[in-house]
């Protein structure tokens, strides 16, 4: 068995890729990888997991057609939560395992959102648009109110909303992160300085911005302090929301 997980959208040439899985695979191996669904993307409005990492975004349909080309088999798919919804593939050499009903059931769901329809994709870029519009009359009426405001988590797709939405440190005091390596820095683009966790439940502002929206839960419960204290946590995807 061979896995990869969150790591097969980084491939820049899958041809390379694919001679060398082949090589590695036995006869009767499995090859098991997990990538986030194109579906959820669009469904969910989930444009700041578009970045520079991610050199593809994928949907069943054409991963069935690339493994085919190569004389292998996808020949099962499980959905899964995490990044804000994922497939689980299971390829094989031709003809080694039974083809799940799972298949026919994601292909189908596919079509029926039209997720490779023209007309999708421009729904979702003026959906995006809306969900930028929205954060920005949020978090500027806050700041009106005289309310403070702070990021929390720094990952790549924070980064690339607060560049896309123009939230600068007018608006967003700091962000903070538990990581060592992002402690000391700033935010590229907008500047925003990067401090440790521990200056939420520090300074107690009013509202905490999570950026890592996949993991609101894991990181509402880490934080459970300063929501106790009366902080709120405002989670950006698909609509800004307060908590």
């Amino acid at each position: 068995m061979i896995t990869a997980t969150n790591v097969f959208a980084h491939i820049q040439d899958y041809q390379s890729f694919i001679i060398a899985l082949k090589n590695l695979l036995k006869d009767k191996g499995v090859f098991v990888f997990q990538v986030p669904h194109f579906l959820t993307l669009l469904k969910n409005i989930e444009y700041d997991t578009i970045y520079h990492e991610h050199i593809s975004y994928f949907g069943l349909k054409p991963l069935i057609k690339f493994f085919e080309k190569n004389q292998m088999e996808l020949f099962d798919v499980v959905e899964t939560e995490i990044d804000g919804g994922s497939i689980r593939c299971f390829v094989s050499n031709k003809g080694m395992h039974t083809i799940s009903d799972n298949i026919k059931r994601i292909l189908d769901k596919e079509e029926e959102e039209g997720v490779y329809s023209i007309k999708k994709l421009i729904e979702f870029a003026k959906k995006v648009k809306n969900q930028k519009n929205e954060l920005n009359q949020l978090l500027l009426e806050l700041k009106r109110g005289g309310k403070s405001v702070v990021g929390v988590g720094a990952p790549a797709k924070g980064i690339t909303m607060i560049n896309y939405c123009k939230i600068d440190e007018d608006i967003l005091e700091y962000i903070t992160e538990k990581a060592p390596l992002k402690i000391g820095k700033f935010a590229p683009g907008m500047h925003i300085p990067i401090v440790p966790d521990e200056r939420l439940t520090k300074d107690q502002p009013d509202y905490a911005v999570i950026f890592a929206w996949n993991f609101a839960k894991e990181i509402m419960e880490n934080l459970k302090q300063y929501k106790e204290k009366g902080g709120k946590f405002i989670i950006p995807v698909p609509q800004p929301n307060i908590i």
